[in-house]
């Protein structure tokens, strides 16, 4: 029984510039029961369409076509009538926990505002059905009360509660773990899978995350430029996309059982702007199949073979054929192997291609050198915190090292200590042969020109008022060099940018162009260790795999020391040769990337790995799961011990008491962790 039935839905938004076509007539139907996810780049109008769906857009939209959801029209109701349909009956669940709840309202309230709201509940009434709702999603009595003390993952499974609160038939999911860890995300997917066979609800799901995708839905929309490309079962759809920006965007994923050391695919160019809408097919600029008739008419959504939908003239016919290597042999704590996740049967081959490697017969020098670096940090109310405890690292010329692991873990803060952008209290940092311990005022800004760093916000970074050529240019004009005009024109060429953006304000320049001209400005100075922080999570797939393929062509070209920093586990595996993990301040594994990711040997390592979906129903339904549960710890009540023992499934009674020393494994590879005999003298402090 259909459900949801979406016919013609177009949306416009007027502007100073002109109207910007945000949806250009989409049809879609959602099911009783039905899970249907919804993917595309950001732009594309997924957000837009949901905001419809509950009639939440902004007054000065133009919407047009029908909207019917449990036999009513959506578009006749006023608003009162759509209150009463939001909650009861459709749940919306937004991308950003945070700006979803009321900051001086305790969650309690919140979610019983629900009850109090469709069901006429009183107050008690309603507070107690809010706790058992809460307590079903995970949160108990003795949680934090405001939403400001609550983790990331926690705020949103409040948001959860309030959406499933009163029953509803449909549950809209808005990129519901784009801001989480892929550990918490791992556990809000299994609450929505939970949630939707309980309870038998419909979901539409929307994400950019084509590994979410895979693991969650049964069939699937593709969106671009407002315009449904396809649609399918989500089997079907990547096991034989169709459209080619579909293909696209599936050989632009990094995958944890794909090939390391090769480029990864991109979809050239950029989505159009919504301001301008050209005739004919709007991915006709960026398709490698794109003829004279995709320049002028545009093609319908028509049926395929089965359940198919595309829209394009020239589609593609069979499977997609990918590459891939032996997934990781998870461990037990003895060490035993545990289970081999199954290879998908197809026109897949399993091989080891070469990997690109710095150079460690003794010319590639260390860049790179930090020894006990402890950051302490005494904040009012809290106490004093360590978000950096003791770490020892080091990068070659040549080498990416990827440091990884979980929001909170000390990441950031790791990467600013090394350039002494953060004073750190105790250890030492060894740039290019010099130590940084002692320099002060004009000494060490001179230094800081062979060390750099790439923002994870290309936005946050520039100033809104400075054209984007005269920020790349500071730097050098700082240092007093020559021919400054024509510096900048051949760093913008490096980093594949025409010279027309240098003249461009930074809101005027995309996410990927904004980021490339961040990669620039780094290079201005010719540094010999580049800290890339998070540079690509704000990117779409199809950009995030462009700038990781410059980053990583550049860094081998001009022998770059890099630290890339990411939560992405996926792209880590693609740019690295070797892998830091770091939780609650501490590294407690590091290795080559083959060997980490293929035998990970620290429990949390091994949650980690297991937690990133695959953009593959059968691998993804078939793969082992480590679901690691509760959040990572405040810095100001580090557990005593190993800090990871209160979520280890593996932790025995020492690890709650000592802090496990270093062990060294073949291949250079050492972990800090008490299920494996220790050195001797590697005790950390």
């Amino acid at each position: 029984m259909t459900l949801l039935q979406v016919e013609g839905l177009d949306v416009r938004f007027p502007t100073a510039d002109g109207p910007v076509h945000a949806v250009d007539g989409i049809s879609f139907e959602v099911a009783a029961g039905e899970t249907v996810g919804l993917v595309g780049e950001s732009g594309s109008g997924k957000s837009v369409t949901a905001l419809a769906l509950a009639g939440l857009l902004d007054t000065g939209a133009t919407v047009g076509g029908r909207i019917r959801f449990g036999g009513r029209d959506m578009r006749t109701l006023d608003e009162e009538g759509l209150r009463a349909v939001r909650g009861r009956e459709l749940g919306m669940v937004f991308q950003d926990p945070s700006t979803s709840l009321d900051p001086v309202m305790s969650v309690v309230d919140q979610v019983a505002e629900m009850f109090r709201t469709h069901e006429g509940l009183g107050r008690p009434e309603a507070r107690a059905r809010a706790a058992e709702v809460l307590r079903s999603v995970g949160i108990g009595p003795t949680a934090p009360r405001f939403p400001h003390q609550l983790s990331g993952g926690m705020r949103q499974r409040v948001v959860l509660a309030m959406s499933v609160a009163c029953g509803p038939r449909l549950l809209v999911a808005d990129e519901p773990t784009t801001a989480l860890d892929v550990t918490v995300q791992a556990q809000i997917l299994d609450l929505l899978r939970e949630i939707v066979e309980r309870r038998g609800t419909s979901l539409l799901l929307i994400s950019h995350d084509l590994g979410v995708i895979a693991g969650t839905t049964g069939r699937m929309l593709v969106m671009y430029a407002g315009c449904i490309v396809e649609s399918g079962p989500t089997d079907e759809v990547f096991a034989a996309p169709a459209h080619p920006y579909t293909r696209g965007l599936l050989e632009s994923v990094p995958r944890m059982d794909g090939p390391t050391g090769a480029r990864l695919p991109t979809i050239p160019g950029l989505p159009p702007d919504p301001l301008y809408t050209a005739p004919g097919c709007a991915f006709a600029p960026r398709c490698p199949s794109a003829t004279s008739r995709c320049e002028v008419e545009a093609p319908p959504l028509v049926p395929t073979a089965g359940n198919r939908r595309v829209a394009c003239w020239h589609p593609a016919h069979g499977p997609l054929v990918r590459t891939t290597v032996a997934q990781p042999a998870h461990r037990a704590a003895t060490g035993e192997r545990l289970h081999v996740t199954p290879m998908t049967a197809g026109p897949e081959t399993s091989v080891q291609p070469p990997v690109s490697r710095p150079d460690t017969s003794g010319r590639a020098a260390t860049v790179v050198r930090a020894r006990g670096l402890t950051v302490e940090i005494i904040v009012r109310r809290r106490g004093l915190l360590r978000p950096v405890d003791d770490v020892d690292l080091s990068v070659q010329a040549g080498e990416t090292l990827g440091l990884v692991g979980e929001s909170g873990c000390g990441k950031s803060t790791l990467g600013r200590a090394l350039l002494r952008l953060q004073p750190h209290t105790r250890g030492d940092v060894e740039i290019a042969g010099r130590s940084w311990k002692a320099l002060r005022g004009r000494r060490l800004r001179a230094e800081r020109r062979h060390a750099q760093l790439m923002f994870q916000d290309p936005y946050g970074s520039f100033d809104p008022r400075v054209r984007v050529g005269a920020a790349v240019a500071e730097p050098l004009r700082m240092l007093g060099e020559p021919e400054v005009g024509e510096r900048v024109d051949g760093l913008f060429a490096r980093v594949h940018l025409e010279p027309r953006i240098r003249h461009k304000l930074p809101h005027e320049c995309s996410g990927g162009q904004l980021q490339r001209v961040a990669l620039a400005r780094a290079l201005a100075v010719s540094p010999a260790f580049l800290v890339a922080d998070e540079p690509t999570s704000a990117l779409d797939v199809s950009i995030q795999a462009q700038v990781t393929n410059l980053l990583r062509d550049l860094q081998e070209r001009d022998s770059l020391a890099v630290l890339f920093v990411s939560h992405n586990l996926a792209v880590v595996r693609q740019v690295a040769h070797r892998v830091a993990v770091m939780y609650l301040g501490r590294i407690v594994e590091v290795g080559d990337r083959d060997a980490l990711f293929s035998a990970p040997l620290h429990p949390y390592t091994r949650a980690l790995v297991a937690a990133v979906p695959v953009p593959d129903p059968q691998q993804e339904r078939l793969r082992e799961r480590i679901v690691l549960h509760g959040d990572v710890p405040a810095l100001s009540h580090p557990p005593p011990g190993c800090h990871f023992h209160p979520r280890c499934p593996a932790a025995m009674a020492i690890c709650r008491t000592q802090v496990p020393l270093w062990t060294e494994r073949p291949g250079g590879h050492r972990v800090a962790c008490h299920l494996y005999p220790a050195d001797v003298a590697a005790r950390r402090s």
